[in-house]
């Protein structure tokens, strides 16, 4: 979809869609037995590799490889476990976060078994991120998820040896263990390049920690610990470009309210940015090349904004404000682009509902470039449709 700002930008926003049944393509890996795939999973999370040239979604059975130059699918990786999210390591290795610990996936060659590190096997795991010379790897996992007065939040610090594409396998070796208060919502290295102290952020539903490496350093230092009020829940962070401003996206449960918090790295005070009101924060994301371009999505709009540089105050008039209704949404921009895919889970909503939804959004955004869905209940058709196979 094409988005035209006179002089100052041109924007593209693609949408990809949960919402009805597609075939898999030939390198699906199913089941042994099976014959073939209706569907694909709801959407969680969706991420560039560093060359912008493969979208990675990962879904509640799976992980979707798409060639963003062709926009078509050309893998689906069959996950053991539910993945909440993912990360690139590199272009070649990618990381998810499932329910049955964390999995490692070799593009090119997805049946390998990469080792995991033992303490986050078979746990249920939260988030995962890579620091921006691929050098780090940082596991979130919640303790006690049934009570969040009791939860608590267990970070695993991991440093990657070895080769991250290849033939080689890449090892980990724990550096850190954290413990916080509270379930774990987003966890977010800073985008300065590597040589520079490197900063680590993590967010659980009661607090927000901040730490330090400096660049002899071999572990994270604490520099703060920030607890919001309570009844708000932390609901995503975002650095901005060059690391030095952090955005802190927050949710009130009792008067289903969202906040945006801004707050400077090296003096870390939030200060309140903007008030969303009656709307549940789903994610936000900056833009690394195109600077100072911040997105952020709700379950009822669609915003994106360009900053001032000085102060990281909304430069007038705002890129986008749509609606854009959908059960759960996550962002990602282009590394290089100006394009931001938005990741939308649809499988509560069932016709006529998504059809309005595109029947709104085309005459502001233009057509969308492409769609994929999921049939997640049964569905009994003819046998002059399907035919069964007695082998299966």
């Amino acid at each position: 979809m094409n988005l035209k700002r006179p002089n100052r930008l041109l924007f593209r926003v693609i949408a990809v869609l949960l919402m009805s049944s597609c075939f898999a393509s030939a390198n699906s890996f199913l089941p042994a037995g099976s014959i073939g795939r209706i569907g694909y999973g709801t959407i969680r999370k969706v991420s560039y590799s560093g060359n912008g040239k493969l979208l990675a979604v990962a879904t509640t059975i799976g992980l979707r490889l798409i060639n963003t130059e062709t926009q078509r699918q050309i893998g689906f990786y069959r996950q053991d476990g539910y993945i909440s999210d993912i990360v690139f390591i590199s272009d070649q290795l990618v990381a998810t976060a499932t329910d049955s610990g964390i999995k490692f996936v070799d593009l090119l060659d997805p049946r390998q078994n990469i080792p995991t590190p033992s303490l986050i096997q078979g746990k249920i795991t939260d988030s995962v991120a890579v620091s921006v010379d691929s050098n780090w790897l940082v596991v979130g996992l919640t303790e006690n998820r049934a009570d969040e007065e009791l939860a608590t939040s267990i970070i695993y610090i991991y440093t990657i040896e070895g080769k991250k594409g290849g033939n080689a396998q890449p090892t980990f070796a724990q550096a850190q263990v954290l413990s916080l208060e509270g379930a774990v919502k987003d966890i977010q290295f800073d985008p300065a390049p590597s040589g520079y102290d490197q900063m680590l952020a993590v967010a659980t539903t009661r607090e927000l920690h901040l730490w330090r490496k400096g660049v002899n350093e071999s572990v994270y230092r604490s520099i703060q610990k920030g607890i919001y009020a309570k009844g708000t829940e932390i609901q995503k962070i975002a650095y901005n470009h060059d690391g030095k401003l952090l955005f802190v996206g927050t949710y009130d449960v009792k008067n289903d309210t969202s906040d945006i918090y801004i707050q400077e790295t090296k003096n870390p005070q939030p200060q309140f940015w903007q008030q969303l009101g009656a709307e549940k924060l789903y994610d936000l994301t900056f833009h690394f090349s195109q600077k100072n371009l911040l997105a952020y999505a709700t379950d009822k709009t669609l915003r994106i904004w360009e900053l001032y540089a000085s102060d990281a105050s909304p430069k007038p008039p705002q890129i986008l404000k749509r609606a854009f209704v959908a059960d759960d949404i996550s962002l990602a921009f282009h590394p290089y682009q100006a394009d931001l895919i938005v990741g939308a889970d649809m499988h509560k909503r069932y016709d006529p509902d998504h059809l309005k939804i595109i029947e709104e959004l085309a005459p502001q955004l233009g057509q969308p470039l492409y769609a994929r869905g999921v049939l997640e209940d049964p569905l009994e058709v003819s046998t002059e449709t399907f035919k069964w196979d007695e082998e299966s």
